[in-house]
């Protein structure tokens, strides 16, 4: 049974937090298996399994490392634009 608290969290929130409801061994192989599953290609993986590899929150990491990169050089540039006037 539920409390009230327990109720008000899961209205709230959407789920509950059940704790030492699973071992922690259990945990371990969850955790062992699922790196397993997300380590391999979609290709490799039986349907309709995916690894939900977000290509494109990757591809806005590269852009955000490379407009990073490009606000670094022209820092740089302008550092040293005026060291040399």
């Amino acid at each position: 049974m539920l409390s009230d608290q327990e109720k008000w969290q899961f209205d709230l929130h959407g789920y509950l937090v059940l704790k030492q409801v699973v071992s922690p061994q259990d945990v371990d192989h969850m955790v062992q298996l699922c790196d397993q599953w997300h380590a391999k290609d979609d290709s490799e993986l039986p349907a309709p399994l995916s690894s939900y590899r977000d290509h494109i929150s990757e591809d806005l990491y590269e852009l955000k490392q490379m407009a990073s990169f490009r606000h670094r050089k022209k820092v740089v540039e302008r550092l040293l634009e005026k060291l040399s006037a």
